[in-house]
């Protein structure tokens, strides 16, 4: 565990990897989502514990892609989905984000893009590259009918240079976020389907 005094109101038990892998499988099974996505998932926790669980609730899976595995970055982002509702259509991973793109039963196209963006609280326009990048690779090489952007943004959706970037498609001069101003050349760009 990273920081562990961020946690110390947490009891040890619940701190226990035994413990908590059976409380979030637990909460996933009884929220029974068509679509679920995970941040700060370890690779080992994926293989291990993740995958072959919610393979036997009827869940297929992906998970970030294998290059980012090392000591170094022992985790990433995976998205599950009901594989009675969906088939994949493609995955691609980039730093900090993966999308997948799936096809329903009417052939209707969803991309579901999970996020873990740059948590340092000064690094705004690194965040909104991070979900530029990903969202421009999606307009640009894949069609879809919807779009849904999930994940840990680590900024405050409500007033962040992500959450204008989301509602408007560009980062409008004087934008605070953690109270300091967001320092972007960040283009409009649509995130629609081409």
């Amino acid at each position: 565990m990273k920081n562990v005094r961020e946690y110390a109101h947490i009891p040890h038990e619940w701190k226990v990897w035994d413990r908590r892998c059976p409380a979030i499988l637990d909460e996933i099974e009884s929220a029974d989502a068509d679509i679920v996505c995970l941040q700060e998932v370890e690779f080992k926790a994926f293989d291990q514990d993740f995958k072959p669980k919610l393979a036997a609730l009827g869940y297929s899976a992906a998970m970030q892609s294998d290059n980012k595995r090392s000591q170094k970055h022992s985790s990433g982002v995976a998205t599950f989905w009901k594989r009675d509702k969906f088939e994949l259509v493609v995955n691609s991973s980039r730093s900090r984000a993966m999308t997948v793109v799936l096809k329903d039963q009417v052939h209707r196209v969803l991309a579901v893009c999970n996020v873990h963006l740059e948590g340092h609280p000064m690094l705004s326009t690194a965040r909104v590259k991070q979900l530029q990048n990903s969202l421009r690779e999606l307009a640009m090489k894949h069609s879809h009918n919807a779009l849904v952007v999930v994940g840990d943004f680590n900024c405050q959706m409500r007033s962040s240079a992500c959450g204008a970037y989301l509602s408007f498609g560009s980062c409008p001069p004087g934008l605070l976020e953690w109270g300091e101003s967001v320092h972007a050349e960040l283009r409009p760009f649509s995130v629609l389907s081409r």
